[in-house]
């Protein structure tokens, strides 16, 4: 738990062949049905695929920045925002630059992490920039903005 997030991990990573952008819209494949199925009976769950959309339903119904759900190194990781950072309103957008940039990163690599939402220039001028400004990501030369070793970092 952090003072503008919580995240949850669970090792093993997504599994079958579920990818995160099918989360919540089709049925996962089981790791051990015996044990889903037995829980089931026994009424401890529900087994029945709703709890990432609960949880995306539920962010959203509070106005809170969607969850961020991420697959690395075999862990399945969920961040749930709350709605500031510093004090700092920030959109779900900007949340998951600030995510990202944890450790520092180079504009191809912030390309290549968020080309399946938006095009490199309009993440820059829209997002990136701003944030900057706001003060709450940084740059690793911040004397030469265009070097192409910049790297972009939360701060």
């Amino acid at each position: 738990m952090y003072s503008d997030r919580i995240e949850v991990e669970n090792p093993g990573g997504l599994y079958g062949r579920m990818t995160l952008d099918q989360l919540g819209k089709v049925s996962a494949d089981t790791r051990n049905p015996f044990i889903a199925n037995a829980m089931e009976v026994m009424k401890q769950t529900e087994n029945r695929y709703s709890g990432i959309p609960t949880i995306i339903n539920s962010m959203k119904e509070y106005g809170l920045p969607k969850p961020l759900f991420e697959n690395d190194r075999g862990v399945f990781r969920v961040t749930l925002y709350n709605a500031e950072v510093s004090g700092i309103n920030v959109s779900d957008m900007e949340m998951r630059i600030l995510e990202f940039c944890k450790t520092p990163k180079s504009r191809k690599e912030l390309e290549a992490h968020f080309k399946e939402y938006i095009t490199i220039p309009y993440l820059m001028n829209k997002y990136a920039h701003p944030m900057i400004e706001k003060g709450i990501l940084g740059l690793s030369i911040p004397d030469a903005p265009k070097s192409k070793n910049q790297k972009y970092y939360t701060l």
